[in-house]
C-alpha cells in the first residue's frame, strides 16, 4: 500500500496475492516472496513505501474481508512507523496502567471510559517518547488481552472468530485514515462483542444446568454445587435462572421432582414414601406439602382420583 498522504500524485495500490506467485519464484516462502516484492517497489520509487498484508481468504468474493483486515493493520501502523531503533535511556515504554484501564473499560463495556482511555493511549503512543519496538510491545499486549477476554467467556471461541469480529464489525463503517477514531471504534465494537458473548454463554450454561437437573433430580442438587460445577457465581446464577425460567432454582427443581412423582403414582404401585425417596425427597412431609402446592391435593388422593 503506497501512502497517498506523502505525495499528491500517489495512490493506494492493491495486489491480489496467490500461493502460486511464491512457487514461481524458485520455491520462495510466502514471506520471502512478499519481502522481495516490497524491495522491488522501494527501489522503483523515491518515497517511503508501506506494505501491509491482509488476511487469507479462500474465494475471490471474500477479498473485501481481507481488505478490512488490512485496514486494521493500517490503523495500527500509525503508531509503529519506521525500523526498530536501539532503546535509549530516555525511551519510555507505553504506560501499562493506561492499557489496563482501557482493557477494564472494554471488559465491562463502559463506552465512555473506552473513548477516554483509548485517547490517553493514543496520545502516549504518538508522544515521541517510545520507539517502534516499545509501541509494538504495547499493541501486542493489548491484542493478547483482548483475545484472552473472549476465551474467558467461552473456552470454545477461537482466535480466528475474534479477529473476524474485529475485521467485519469494527471496520465496516469507519475511516481508516483517522487512527484515533479507528482504534476507538474497534474497542467500542469489541466491548459490545464481549457483552453478547457473555449473554450467549450465560444462556448456554443455564441450558446445561437445566439438562443436568432433569437427568439428576434424584440427587441432592443445590444451586451452590451447580455454580461450582459450571464455574458461575452462585448469586448471579440464581438471578439468571429466575429471569430465564420465571421461578427460583428450588421451585424449578421441585416442579421436576413432582412431575416425576406423578408418573410413578400413575404407572406404579410403589408406596408414597418410596416415591418420595425415588424422586429426591428425604422428608416425606416436605414431599407431600410440595405436591399439594403444585397439584392441589395429596399424592394419595391424586392416585385415587387417577385410578
Amino acid at each position: 500500500m503506497l501512502d497517498p498522504s506523502l505525495r499528491e500524485q500517489s495512490y493506494d495500490v492493491g495486489i491480489v496475492y496467490s500461493e502460486d506467485m511464491a512457487k514461481e519464484q524458485n520455491e520462495l516462502s510466502e514471506q520471502e516472496c512478499l519481502e522481495k516484492l516490497r524491495d522491488r517497489i522501494k527501489a522503483a520509487v523515491d518515497f517511503p513505501v508501506i506494505v501491509i498484508v491482509g488476511s487469507r481468504v479462500e474465494n475471490i468474493e471474500d477479498i473485501p474481508d481481507s481488505c478490512k483486515a488490512t485496514l486494521l493493520a493500517y490503523s495500527i501502523r500509525n503508531f509503529d512507523i519506521g525500523e526498530d531503533e536501539e532503546g535509549k535511556p530516555e525511551d519510555k515504554a507505553v504506560n501499562k496502567q493506561i492499557i489496563d484501564a482501557l482493557l477494564r473499560a472494554v471488559k465491562v463495556n463502559d463506552k465512555e471510559s473506552i473513548v477516554s482511555e483509548s485517547r490517553k493511549l493514543l496520545n502516549e503512543m504518538t508522544s515521541g517518547q517510545a520507539n517502534a519496538r516499545l509501541i509494538r510491545m504495547g499493541i501486542n499486549y493489548l491484542m493478547f488481552e483482548l483475545l484472552h477476554m473472549a476465551t474467558e467467556q467461552d473456552d470454545n471461541v477461537n482466535q480466528r472468530e475474534v479477529f473476524q469480529v474485529i475485521n467485519e464489525n469494527a471496520l465496516s463503517h469507519i475511516d481508516a485514515d483517522d487512527g484515533e477514531e479507528n482504534l476507538t471504534e474497534i474497542l467500542v465494537e469489541y466491548g459490545d462483542y464481549l457483552a453478547q458473548l457473555r449473554a450467549n454463554q450465560s444462556k448456554g450454561v443455564l441450558s446445561r444446568i437445566e439438562q443436568d437437573m432433569k437427568e439428576n433430580y434424584k440427587e441432592n442438587l443445590t444451586l451452590k454445587d451447580l455454580s461450582r460445577k459450571y464455574y458461575v457465581n452462585a448469586a448471579y446464577l440464581g438471578q439468571s435462572f429466575k429471569k430465564q425460567y420465571g421461578e427460583s432454582f428450588k421451585d424449578y427443581l421441585n416442579r421436576i421432582r413432582i412431575e416425576a412423582a406423578v408418573e410413578l403414582l400413575m404407572y406404579s404401585d410403589k408406596k408414597i414414601y418410596e416415591i418420595a425417596e425415588e424422586v429426591g425427597y428425604k422428608d416425606l412431609d416436605y414431599f407431600i406439602n410440595k405436591f399439594i402446592a403444585l397439584k392441589g391435593c395429596t399424592p394419595a388422593k391424586f392416585r385415587k382420583q387417577i385410578k
